[in-house]
């Protein structure tokens, strides 16, 4: 009650509790009434009410019907319940083209509103990367792909002489199908580099790898447009080294994995990284292991496979992480006459796929598909990937389907020596394995080098269905790095970029406005299909 100048008689405002059904022994449904005095009036009125059930009363039981959302009447009015009316009201955007009425709507990174087209399948030609001044053509050739900035960073070895062989790396952005290379970068100038290796572990921050014969040394990568800034080396093991490999392992997070050539035994390493330093961790090691490959599955684990010893068995074990602490599952065995080693692995489809070489010549590529659950690997059938395959240069993408594009140096002994060959790799939730030929002599040449154990190749994922298929050329009259995009049939819809449903007909350039569908800060929870 309040004293309007008169008495002080007159209501304000109530709060009623009050019974809401009927009680019993032990049953007593209540309710919440709030009620306010309206300007002019000398009574109260409800405005607002939770029920006995939890339900939401706006004037009275006016609870609204399914669905429907609460919509504020401003600073003048009650709010009501109203239609979700496609779940987040509208935006008006520009529109990118012509749009027609009640059509699904994308908007793109330039914020223009487009409706879906589709993609055609293509490969586009050889597009020449960095030419380099070596006959034996750039070694070790590694890439890593930044989704927050669409842009990629490739590193390999210009390998001169064994006295002359330096650490170079180049940023390259793609436009549709189109690769802009930037500069070529001496990243490391020495004179026994090998076995290069790069992730990135965050906006425009990569972190590079690469064996110096008595050492192996790391460093942070900054990237500015198509710039590279190194950061402080740092030395992470002091003893002969080969078969390095480097994944992220989250923000600011990587592992590393190597085989220590003075020693003996391949060893894995967790850093961290802040600003440009890194901090390590101690490393574990498998004793008398040799060639190694590495893949990170999420939740803080790897899968690291290796060669027990040379010509022997292939073995594989989870590695968890906890901070920049490694421990190592129980090992399992994938093949008894293994040589090299290239997990992949997709945590949206869970599951992964080893591929290797099963005898020493190299010439049997094959590839088992895997499960984890803790640190337990669950293994499929061994199939045959492709034969007569030098492995050296096998590399592959999982997709979050369980596909695998991958690359493999093909046909040693068919007379196609050292060209590289394109394959579609699919795992089934079963772990059964099949492979299909996409593309025999994606190089278009051969290479000069008989045993190709240098070669390089590497794949990465630039967008829907888009794959960067890349290679390092050995021909003496042309040695560079080489790049083919590869774009599988596919559309402009994905599950971030859809918003909603066009209100009606638009042309170019005309404000469009879209009735939005789901929430408007994530876009989307919808998955295109």
């Amino acid at each position: 009650y309040g004293n309007d100048g008169t008495d002080g008689n007159t209501p304000a405002a109530e709060i009623d509790i009050e019974v809401d059904g009927t009680p019993g022994s032990n049953d007593m449904p209540g309710r919440i009434t709030f009620k306010t005095t309206a300007d002019g009036a000398a009574s109260t009125t409800e405005r607002f009410r939770i029920a006995s059930s939890g339900q939401i009363g706006i004037g009275g039981a006016n609870y609204g019907t399914s669905g429907q959302v609460l919509t504020s009447g401003g600073s003048g009015a009650a709010p009501s319940w109203q239609d979700a009316s496609g779940g987040g009201g509208t935006v008006d955007l520009v529109a990118n083209g012509s749009i027609a009425a009640n059509a699904a709507v994308i908007v793109g990174s330039d914020g223009k509103a487009s409706t879906i087209s589709a993609i055609a399948e293509a490969l586009t030609a050889k597009q020449n990367g960095p030419e380099t001044s070596q006959t034996d053509g750039p070694r070790y050739l590694n890439g890593a792909y930044d989704s927050d900035n669409d842009k990629f960073v490739y590193i390999w070895i210009k390998h001169v002489s064994n006295t002359d062989a330096d650490v170079l790396a180049t940023v390259v952005t793609c436009s549709g199908t189109t690769l802009t290379f930037g500069a070529t970068q001496t990243i490391f100038d020495t004179s026994a580099a090998t076995w290069s290796s790069i992730c990135c572990v965050d906006s425009n921050k990569y972190v590079a790898t690469w064996d110096e014969g008595g050492r192996s040394r790391a460093a942070v990568l900054t990237v500015s447009g198509t710039s590279i800034s190194v950061g402080t080396l740092t030395d992470y093991v002091i003893e002969n080294t080969e078969y390095v490999h480097v994944v992220s392992a989250g923000t600011n997070k990587f592992v590393v994995t190597y085989r220590n050539a003075q020693l003996g035994g391949c060893h894995c390493r967790c850093g961290s990284v802040s600003g440009t330093t890194i901090t390590w961790g101690d490393p574990i090691d498998v004793a008398g292991a040799e060639r190694n490959g590495l893949a990170y599955i999420g939740n803080d684990k790897c899968i690291w496979t290796y060669e027990v010893t040379s010509g022997s068995s292939g073995k594989a074990v989870i590695v968890s992480i906890s901070g920049t602490s490694l421990s190592a599952g129980t090992a399992v065995e994938w093949d008894t006459d293994a040589k090299n080693s290239w997990p992949v692995y997709n945590t949206t489809a869970g599951r992964g796929l080893i591929m290797f070489n099963e005898t020493q010549t190299g010439t049997e590529w094959k590839g088992r598909g895997f499960t984890v659950s803790g640190t337990t690997i669950t293994l499929g059938t061994t199939y045959d990937l492709a034969d007569d395959a030098q492995g050296e240069a096998g590399t592959g993408y999982m997709d979050d389907d369980g596909t695998v594009y991958a690359l493999n140096q093909d046909d040693v002994s068919g007379g196609l020596a050292n060209q590289i060959f394109f394959y579609k790799i699919t795992v089934s939730s079963s772990l059964a394995v099949s492979s299909t030929l996409e593309q025999s002599n994606l190089s278009d040449d051969t290479y000069s080098m008989s045993d190709g154990k240098y070669l390089s190749a590497n794949v990465l994922k630039l967008g829907s269905g888009k794959y960067a298929l890349a290679w390092g050329s050995y021909e003496s009259s042309n040695s560079r790095v080489y790049v083919r995009v590869k774009q599988f049939a596919s559309t402009t819809l994905t599950a971030s970029n859809f918003i909603g449903f066009s209100s009606a007909s638009y042309t170019n350039g005309q404000t469009a406005t879209v009735n939005i569908v789901g929430s408007t800060s994530t876009q989307s929870s919808l998955t295109p299909g």
